[in-house]
């Protein structure tokens, strides 16, 4: 990635390799995890403090492609 060439036409192709390797979904998955993780611990405190991380963690989910 640190040699590829810059521009539309090669940030399209380094998209399809990344996708194709799985590292997409492997990161995807990553923060998958993390929010349930967040969301399972904030359970653990006020509801103030369970809400706001569910708030958060659903911002970040509608962020993902």
């Amino acid at each position: 990635m640190a040699l590829a060439h810059t521009g539309p036409f090669a940030v399209r192709r380094a998209r399809l390799e990344l996708e194709r390797s799985g590292a997409r979904d492997g990161v995807a998955k990553l923060v998958e995890q993390h929010l349930e993780s967040a969301r399972s611990l904030a359970r653990s405190f006020s509801n103030g403090v369970a809400a706001l991380v569910e708030d958060v963690a659903t911002e970040i989910e509608g962020r993902m492609p």
